[in-house]
């Protein structure tokens, strides 16, 4: 045959093809399974040279392409307002229900759904009963660390022991929480010692140093972001909380507000046993409401 004869004829194949793998797909029903008409109409997977003969004898009489009868005829395609009547129409399962039992499988969450179902962390605030106000530079290190990023095995074991002991939420307030690379290294060296991430509920707002304020610029700067946040927070009734810090906050105009609500570290000695102790008095030891 010629080449225009050969490219014919694989078009009209591929055309033939296309038309019976449509006609068996329209047969379907949503589970998979093949209706009563399909199973009635249902052919061989490849055609057969009398059906390809006769699709090119009658193409060639009508000019156009026309399916014959048997099992090329053409189906009725289903009414677009009935969901599920094929495959391309099934809706898609919603969120699976963790509480509820069930043999299919599952599937992974939307986007949408997943900003739907996100917790929202003012519940976290709003139902912690203890929180600490955690500093890390002279806290959970001292001036001997080397690198100076470095944090102290000792020191966040102690504090790990405090949080755990006194079930106390954290709210980061030192200047790690501002960079993505000491945030994450800090919260997986309290992971370490078993403090999960979810226990740090948020982190205390970011306002600019006032040099004209009159007083120390770093203590006033740390004593207005910890007033801030606890101005704004939706907190429990009965909270209790302390802030850790190697900055004297009562230095600054909120001195009345820390009133025993305060352990002032050195960064000499970071967190020893005693601003442990102290931190242990302050938020009194775990309950089962914590």
């Amino acid at each position: 045959t010629s080449g225009r004869g050969a490219a014919g004829c694989l078009f009209r194949n591929h055309e033939m093809n296309g038309a019976v793998c449509g006609e068996r797909r329209r047969n379907l029903l949503p589970g998979g399974r093949r209706s009563e008409e399909g199973r009635r109409r249902r052919g061989p997977g490849i055609l057969r040279s009398s059906d390809l003969q006769s699709f090119v004898l009658d193409r060639t009489a009508r000019g156009v392409p026309r399916l014959l009868e048997g099992p090329l005829a053409p189906v009725a395609r289903a009414p677009r307002d009935v969901p599920g009547s094929f495959p391309s129409q099934i809706r898609r399962r919603p969120f699976p229900n963790p509480h509820k039992k069930s043999t299919r499988p599952t599937r992974l969450p939307s986007l949408t759904e997943l900003r739907r179902f996100r917790p929202d962390p003012r519940n976290y605030v709003a139902s912690a009963r203890k929180i600490i106000f955690l500093d890390v530079d002279g806290v959970l290190n001292t001036d001997s660390c080397r690198p100076r990023d470095a944090i102290k095995s000792s020191l966040v074991e102690r504090l790990a022991q405090a949080v755990l002991r006194t079930g106390s939420r954290i709210v980061l307030s030192s200047t790690w929480r501002l960079h993505v690379k000491y945030r994450n290294k800090l919260l997986k060296r309290l992971e370490s010692v078993g403090v999960d991430r979810c226990l740090i509920i948020d982190d205390t707002p970011q306002l600019p140093f006032d040099l004209r304020c009159g007083w120390p610029v770093a203590e006033h700067n740390r004593a207005c972001e910890i007033a801030a946040w606890m101005a704004s927070a939706r907190t429990h009734p009965d909270l209790k909380w302390v802030a850790i810090d190697d900055l004297d906050v009562t230095n600054s105009p909120h001195a009345s507000f820390f009133h025993g609500h305060f352990v002032h570290t050195t960064r000499q000695k970071g967190l020893t046993q005693d601003c442990a102790d102290a931190i242990m008095r302050i938020l009194g030891p775990r309950s089962a409401k914590d």
